[in-house]
């Protein structure tokens, strides 16, 4: 009888030893479950955060068009200061002519000319990277049917786990026709890139500074609408070219008007310039 009732008594402390077992587990389990709920997955501060971070790094592409371009002038600058959030500073000159629809083209094509530098900077802060860009309109050539201007800077990306910056010249330019408000690219221009490579072999381009770093033609395809920059001035078209797969220096090229006519498109202020000077002289 002894026996059997320590035997009672000690199956009692067994079973009420496993009956405390969930009490004793109890705290870390809220505390696992707590810590998941209120960081991870909670829904309120993650939408916030990611609604800030948006608002902050979308890219300001409205411009503040002078009613009227300054008395005497055909067109204005503006510097254009987009925010992409913390870490990115961005800096660029654009060409004003007083015309909204004009001047939106002219601010798309800087914003162009700064994703080919810096691919998908919205996305650099957000990322932990950093980048700087600065761009300013280095000339501006006004003609009687065209303005032509060339836009030079530089700019630096750093981005999160690489192990170094990348850097390069922030170069490109833009030809507007005065009179149909359109903006100018390659094929608009060149009417014949054969023409053009074979007056570039041929010596007739000369080279700008002491030596001449790039040459290669062959980097550009017109099939996919890819071409040199150009600009005018009164006398000469220019051609840039950069080393092929190096963003860091560039060599620039000039050619008569009267020689670069063969490879223009007829309607150009370069090939209608030409024509009147030879009227004149004949």
């Amino acid at each position: 009888m002894k026996k059997l009732l320590i035997t009672y008594l000690a199956l009692c402390v067994v079973l009420s030893a496993c009956g405390n077992t969930p009490v004793e587990t109890t705290e870390p389990v809220v505390t696992t479950t707590e810590k998941v709920v209120t960081v991870p997955f909670a829904t309120t501060a993650p939408e916030e955060t990611t609604t800030e971070e948006i608002e902050t790094t979308e890219i300001t592409t409205e411009v503040t068009v002078p009613s009227v371009v300054p008395e005497g002038e055909e067109y204005t600058i503006i510097r254009q200061n987009p925010k992409f959030g913390d870490n990115v500073v961005v800096e660029y000159d654009v060409l004003a002519l007083g015309d909204t629809d004009i001047d939106g083209l002219i601010i798309a094509e800087a914003e162009i000319a700064l994703s080919s530098c810096i691919p998908n900077i919205s996305s650099v802060s957000i990322d932990g990277g950093s980048a700087d860009y600065y761009s300013e309109a280095e000339s501006v050539y006004v003609g009687d049917g065209i303005i032509s201007a060339v836009f030079k800077g530089e700019y630096a990306v750093s981005y999160k786990g690489a192990a170094s910056e990348s850097r390069g010249i922030a170069f490109y330019t833009v030809n507007i026709d005065k009179e149909s408000g359109k903006i100018l690219h390659g094929k608009d221009i060149v009417s014949d890139f054969a023409k053009l490579s074979d007056a570039f072999a041929a010596g007739k381009f000369t080279a700008q500074g002491d030596e001449p770093y790039a040459s290669d033609l062959s980097q550009y395809r017109t099939d996919y609408d890819i071409y040199p920059y150009l600009s005018f001035d009164e006398d000469n078209l220019y051609l840039y070219i950069f080393e092929s797969g190096v963003n860091e220096f560039y060599t620039t090229y000039s050619i008569s008007l009267e020689d670069a006519s063969e490879f223009l498109v007829d309607n150009s202020e370069a090939v209608e310039t030409t024509a009147i000077t030879e009227e004149t002289e004949g």
